[in-house]
């Protein structure tokens, strides 16, 4: 035997060592976890396989452990699942380029998702139209303290100014000094718990600009509205936002729903979140139950490929996400 020959010898035989021995770096239980330098060094070739390591060590820990239902899935590998990831990516983005799939879609489902559409079209202005700055703007003048008995109370003075010539008979609200640098930090809803507050309640009948004194709301753990006291609004405004938050509004002989009673809650998470879940979720709830998005329908196409192959790694993810819908709250 030649040199040659043994040196290409020698190649295949470490270059099998080493594809063996990565694969077997992840032929490991899922019942146990990855050593950090193994996921380290895996992740460092394909991000796809940090992405599985993750998804399926969520399931471990959140759903299979605590209620101890793993041994039937115990025998299951990340090299496995690492597999069936691949295989599900190739095969989504086929589907994506089949004009056949995407035909098949719209004439399943694109019906009610133009509907949805119009529905967000609708909203949309109706939430534009009846925002409280299109009647009144609100201006905070200043922080000051007054004593009422033997307390001294915190207050923020706020001036109502009507606007296009309407009438105002009632606001309800709050003016928040909440931190600049939490401006795109809002959850759900604005949490108006967090800041410092003060309560505008206006009763009476004004087109012409009029003083209110709001009275400053606590809450446990936030700083207290007193903090800004004797400041100026003009520096209290170079490191916060001056938020109103108007719940009731009546203007001459009309409510109007600054509050956007009328928009349905679902279209509402629709606007906050941006996301395509909840966009499915507002059209499963309120035009068709049965709707799926073009994403879950290529989604469960591609999984019906590997069906076969993955059945066991595929029903540890529908079971185990099954189980964890259960558990959170309505």
């Amino acid at each position: 035997m030649d040199k040659f020959q043994i040196l290409k010898i020698t190649t295949i035989t470490l270059t099998a060592f080493f594809f063996t021995s990565c694969k077997n770096e992840l032929n490991v239980s899922i019942s146990k976890p990855l050593p950090v330098q193994v996921i380290t060094n895996e992740a460092k070739k394909d991000t796809l396989m940090l992405k599985t390591y993750q998804k399926v060590r969520f399931l471990v820990d959140s759903v299979y452990q605590p209620s101890k239902d793993l041994s039937e899935y115990s025998d299951l590998t990340y090299s496995r699942f690492y597999d069936l990831e691949k295989g599900l990516k190739a095969e989504r983005e086929r589907l994506k380029n089949d004009p056949s799939i995407i035909q098949s879609w719209n004439k399943k489902y694109k019906r009610y998702l133009t509907k949805f559409t119009q529905d967000s079209i609708h909203y949309t202005k109706y939430m534009t139209e009846n925002h409280y700055s299109n009647f009144v703007d609100f201006e905070l003048l200043k922080i000051f303290e007054r004593t009422i008995w033997v307390s001294n109370n915190t207050y923020a003075e706020v001036l109502i100014k009507p606007k296009n010539g309407n009438g105002i008979r009632k606001v309800v609200g709050s003016v928040l000094i909440m931190p600049k640098s939490e401006e795109n930090n809002e959850s759900e809803t604005l949490d108006i718990y967090k800041y410092p507050q003060a309560y505008i309640s206006y009763n009476g009948y004004t087109k012409t600009n009029v003083r209110d004194d709001a009275m400053e709301t606590t809450f446990p753990g936030i700083t207290p509205l007193s903090s800004f006291l004797n400041i100026p609004i003009k520096i209290i405004a170079q490191k916060h936002l001056i938020k109103f938050e108007i719940n009731e509004l009546v203007i001459d002989h009309t409510y109007v729903d600054v509050s956007f009673e009328k928009v349905p809650a679902e279209m509402s998470m629709v606007f906050k979140y941006k996301t395509e879940p909840f966009v499915t979720y507002y059209i499963q709830k309120t035009i068709n139950e049965k709707y799926i998005s073009l994403t879950r329908y290529i989604d469960d196409l591609a999984k019906a490929q590997f069906e076969k192959e993955f059945r066991a790694e595929l029903d540890f993810y529908i079971q185990g996400f099954k189980k964890y819908d259960e558990r959170l709250p309505e």
